[in-house]
C-alpha cells in the first residue's frame, strides 16, 4: 500500500489508494474533512503543499496556516495538469501532460466586468415570449429560457445556476447548460433569478425575470 504522508495545516496527513487519513488518538482514521473526501484528484509535487482538484476547480492546501496562498482558480485555464509548484508565495509554475511549462503570475489576470443575459423564453411549440409582463397559459406552462454569459477565458466552462421564488427551496447546482428547462410550471407568480461563474470563479450579479403562469379560467374568481 502506497502511502504519502503531508503535514498539511500544522498536522500530520496521510494519502492512501484507499482514501486520506489523520492521527486521532495516537490511531489512524478517516479523515473527514470535505476538501479531502470530496476530491477527484492530488498532486503532490511539493513537500510543503497538496494539490487537490475538485469540480474543475484546483486548490493548494498549505503546510502551515498562516502561508500566503495563491489564487488556484487561474490553473483553471490549463488542461491536463500534471505538477503544480508555487514559487514565493507569487507565482506558479504548472507542467502539462504534454510537457508545456506554464507560468502563472499572481496579477496576470486582471478582473473584468462580467454579466449573465436572459436570451429569450419559450414554450415546448417553439413559441418565443416578450420578456415584458410574461404571462403563459397553465395548458403551455412547459417553459425553456436560454441563457449566456460571454466571457473571454475558457468560455465552455462558464456555469449557471437558477433559482425560482415561489417554487424552489434553494438555487440549482452549478451546470454548464445554457438552457433551463421546465416541463410543467404550476399556476402562479413566479421570480426566476440567475447567475452565472467563470474559469475564474467570478460569479455574475444576479438577473431576475418576473413571470406568471395563468390558472384554469374555472378557479378565476368571478
Amino acid at each position: 500500500l502506497k502511502v504519502i504522508v503531508r503535514k498539511l495545516n500544522e498536522k500530520p496527513v496521510f494519502f492512501t489508494q484507499i482514501g486520506v487519513f489523520e492521527l486521532l488518538n495516537d490511531s489512524l482514521v478517516e479523515s473527514e474533512n470535505l476538501m479531502y473526501k470530496n476530491a477527484t484528484e492530488f498532486i503532490f509535487s511539493q513537500s510543503d503543499r497538496v494539490w487537490l482538484k475538485q469540480e474543475n476547480t484546483w486548490y493548494g492546501i498549505p503546510e502551515s496556516s498562516n502561508q500566503l496562498e495563491i489564487n488556484p482558480i487561474l490553473l483553471n485555464l490549463i488542461n491536463n495538469v500534471e505538477s503544480i509548484f508555487s514559487l514565493n508565495g507569487d507565482d506558479v509554475w504548472v507542467l502539462n501532460t504534454k510537457n508545456f511549462i506554464y507560468k502563472i503570475e499572481s496579477d496576470v489576470v486582471k478582473s473584468k466586468q462580467f454579466n449573465v443575459f436572459f436570451n429569450t423564453v419559450e414554450n415546448q411549440e417553439g413559441k418565443n415570449f416578450s420578456f415584458e409582463n410574461l404571462k403563459v397559459d397553465y395548458t403551455k406552462s412547459s417553459l425553456k429560457f436560454k441563457l449566456s454569459a460571454p466571457y473571454y477565458l475558457n468560455p465552455e466552462m462558464v456555469q449557471y445556476q437558477y433559482f425560482i421564488k415561489g417554487l424552489m427551496s434553494d438555487w440549482s447546482k452549478w451546470d454548464n447548460s445554457m438552457e433551463i428547462g421546465f416541463p410543467f410550471i404550476p399556476p402562479g407568480n413566479y421570480k426566476l433569478l440567475i447567475r452565472a461563474r467563470n474559469v475564474l470563479g467570478t460569479k455574475s450579479d444576479i438577473k431576475n425575470l418576473n413571470f406568471i403562469v395563468k390558472p384554469p379560467f374555472w378557479t378565476a374568481w368571478w
